[in-house]
């Protein structure tokens, strides 16, 4: 009964906090009928291992990309300014990437390889499939050679990566 009264006031707090979507998330995933009433302890569990006794953050993070010092053609994004308190460097040529909020002034569609490293393996195989990609682009006989860009979630600095 007690764990079940502090699951019950864990759940009740985060709905009060501002990113509160990420529990929608797990409720829906944990949900065995619709329109039941939330398993509690399911929830705080999920949480809990997930995300430990952090909250997420609300910060957007501007990004930048800069040439990959290991693949020649190939842009690494990272943080396009450098977060405050951190001793995490960005590179001096580095070039911000354009939001939704700007007009795209170009018509190619960059690939994309994003990954979060979970062991060495796991950054090998995604920094693979960049290579191949840029070759693949390069042996085509289309002038339209697409920008590659090799997003690492744990490279971008923030809280959540440290």
């Amino acid at each position: 009964f007690a764990f079940h009264w502090y699951a019950k006031r864990f759940y009740q707090k985060q709905l009060l906090l501002p990113s509160n979507k990420l529990l929608t998330q797990i409720e829906e995933f944990v949900s065995s009928k619709p329109n039941n009433k939330p398993n509690y302890f399911k929830i705080w569990f999920l949480k809990t291992m997930s995300m430990g006794n952090r909250t997420p953050s609300t910060e957007t993070v501007a990004l930048a990309s800069a040439e990959s010092p290991h693949v020649p053609g190939l842009q690494v994004t990272e943080r396009a300014e450098p977060r405050e308190g951190s001793d995490k460097k960005v590179s001096d040529n580095r070039v911000p990437l354009k939001g939704d909020e700007e007009e795209n002034t170009t018509s190619k569609t960059p690939i994309v390889i994003g990954t979060i490293r979970m062991g060495f393996g796991h950054h090998r195989i995604a920094y693979a499939a960049c290579s191949w990609a840029l070759a693949a682009a390069a042996e085509s006989a289309s002038d339209d050679t697409k920008d590659a860009y090799f997003h690492d979630l744990l490279h971008i600095d923030s809280p959540e990566a440290d």
